[in-house]
């Protein structure tokens, strides 16, 4: 077990955060929707959070800076085994996660949620914290090999058969919140949408950072920025992107795709397909996450395209909240319900593309305008409050409070 510098209060805490979710060793979008929801449950509830992760690796793995700056306790439990030891690994991180007596352990991964009875069995609440239609998702995640099929759908089901005895479900979407109901039919269910610490606090900053990072990346004032933020994986749509990419940009006027992205290499290799004259309207470039809310203000348009498939139909990605806090007119897709349904009811600026076509309309020019960029980003600001953790975990945390 390896643990952060930081000094653990001798006070029990209110919650224990227990998981297994590689991603969370990463300063990337897992690591921030958990962390962005502890820090909020601490500073604006006054909530004691202690962070239990379950990660592969020994005693000896370096524990990563981002969970050494951490402002609560967080812990690594190792395993060296895939299965077995990441099982072993989640009861010792329950079981530490018991002798604290908080009033409520909130469980997120397939393997701690197997152990949801053993805090039963202690009046400990269990929350099990959904990010997606987990227990449907596995056919479209591994559809290739039957037999990996069929051996991770068991570690599933096992987590299921526990996790539905739950006290509570954490959801990000009222999509989410619907689906569980079929495997949570006894659990309390609470909408809690993905946010992002970062913000901008006035329109005066956003201008002030859409002058500097549009300098930055060689961008002229004058021009339509259209932005693709994050990964470039299938299920994010970027191959409708780049194949789009010729007609959208030679269509509108004065337009720039830039693409935000750690992998820089693969969006090189995709743009080196394109004819020169559509390459040399494109920029990349890979910013910090802390400054990725930042170098959004240089756009206009953010793009957020997603096929109709369960995992999108429940998911709210991170880049709705950075959007949104920078401003951004949003073009997505009926497949990602959580941001067509901003657009279409939540009165920003936007486009629901038919499908997983980039046809973007030629008026988007109309969105880069001074008085349509103003109105948006005041209209964005509105729909981020209401979305933000002090307002959507309120119930969640009335629930807490009477538990234990």
């Amino acid at each position: 077990m390896n643990k952060q510098s930081n000094t653990i209060s001798n006070c029990p805490p209110d919650i224990v955060i227990v998981l297994s979710r590689p991603g969370c060793l990463t300063e990337a979008g897992e690591w921030n929707l958990v962390h962005n929801r502890n820090i909020a449950l601490a500073r604006d509830f006054g909530l004691k959070v202690v962070l239990n992760i379950v990660a592969r690796g020994d005693d000896n793995s370096v524990v990563p800076q981002h969970l050494r700056n951490a402002s609560y306790p967080c812990c690594i439990f190792r395993h060296k085994t895939r299965f077995f030891g990441a099982y072993k690994a989640s009861y010792n991180a329950l079981s530490a996660a018991i002798q604290n007596r908080p009033k409520a352990v909130i469980l997120s991964g397939v393997h701690p949620g197997t152990f949801t009875r053993l805090l039963r069995t202690r009046n400990i609440s269990a929350v099990y914290d959904l990010h997606g239609a987990v227990f449907d998702e596995i056919d479209e995640y591994f559809p290739y090999n039957y037999c990996k099929n069929k051996f991770i759908s068991a570690g599933w089901g096992l987590s299921c058969l526990n996790s539905r005895r739950s006290d509570a479900v954490l959801c990000v979407t009222p999509e989410l919140a619907e689906w569980s109901k079929t495997y949570f039919p006894m659990s309390e269910k609470f909408v809690v949408p993905c946010a992002t610490a970062s913000s901008i606090d006035s329109w005066a900053q956003h201008e002030s950072l859409r002058k500097h990072w549009r300098s930055r990346l060689s961008i002229p004032e004058s021009a339509v920025v259209i932005v693709h933020s994050g990964g470039l994986g299938v299920w994010q749509g970027t191959k409708a992107y780049f194949r789009d990419l010729s007609s959208v940009l030679r269509k509108i006027d004065n337009s720039i795709f830039l693409c935000l992205t750690g992998q820089r290499g693969a969006a090189e290799n995709e743009l080196r397909k394109l004819p020169g004259d559509i390459s040399s309207k494109c920029r990349i470039d890979n910013v910090p996450a802390s400054d990725l809310m930042q170098a959004l203000c240089a756009a206009d348009v953010g793009l957020l395209l997603r096929e109709k498939t369960i995992t999108n139909k429940v998911a709210f990605p991170n880049k709705i909240d950075e959007y949104l806090g920078a401003g951004l007119s949003i073009v997505t897709t009926d497949g990602l319900p959580a941001a067509a349904r901003l657009v279409r009811h939540g009165g920003l600026s936007g486009w629901i593309m038919d499908g997983m076509e980039l046809n973007l309309p030629q008026d988007v020019t109309a969105s880069a305008t001074l008085p349509q960029r103003q109105s948006n980003w005041h209209k964005a600001q509105v729909a981020r409050k209401e979305l933000s953790y002090p307002n959507t975990l309120r119930p969640f945390v009335s629930w807490v409070h009477q538990q234990g």
